[in-house]
């Protein structure tokens, strides 16, 4: 498996085979303007990442993946849909990690809110921020409290590599 502070950084240019897997399965830490706790582990069958959240009052789960409709490809874009125990809310997001950079923006790829992180080289530490449209959000610093872990499975969707 490719580490963050390993293989994922060649050249300046970070990149993840198999994206979640690699750059944030384990539990997390959240401080900053929200503080909590966030764990991505592999679904069953390895093809889904579940994101349990335990914020301030939040309580939810996350599904990440390509979107894979019947009968159609898998998406070219990392999705997932956040479901909010609190209060019932399902929200849509796309996923994208460039260089040492993650962003998630709320609905299609560039749309607002939009959070924006960067890793440390050994990708422990995910300092980041929502950021709202008309000015607002909130930063937070994550930090990795335990390890991987990736089921084995015959073939990975996970995003690849960009081409060099």
């Amino acid at each position: 498996m490719l580490g963050l502070g390993e293989d994922c950084f060649e050249d300046g240019e970070a990149w993840c085979e198999d994206f979640m897997a690699d750059c944030l399965v384990g539990r997390w830490t959240v401080s900053g303007d929200a503080e909590g706790t966030e764990t991505y582990e592999w679904a069953d069958g390895g093809f889904f990442i579940l994101q349990h959240i335990e914020s301030g009052g939040t309580h939810g789960l996350q599904v990440i993946d390509h979107e894979h409709k019947y009968g159609d490809e898998p998406s070219a874009d990392i999705r997932s849909r956040y479901y909010g125990f609190g209060e019932g809310e399902t929200l849509d997001y796309t996923w994208e990690i460039a260089n040492d950079t993650l962003t998630i923006c709320m609905g299609e790829r560039g749309s607002p809110p939009c959070y924006e992180g960067t890793f440390n080289q050994d990708g422990t530490v995910l300092n980041g921020a929502w950021h709202y449209p008309g000015g607002g959000g909130y930063s937070t610093v994550s930090t990795r409290a335990s390890g991987r872990s990736r089921p084995a499975r015959a073939h990975s969707t996970w995003m690849l590599p960009p081409s060099r």
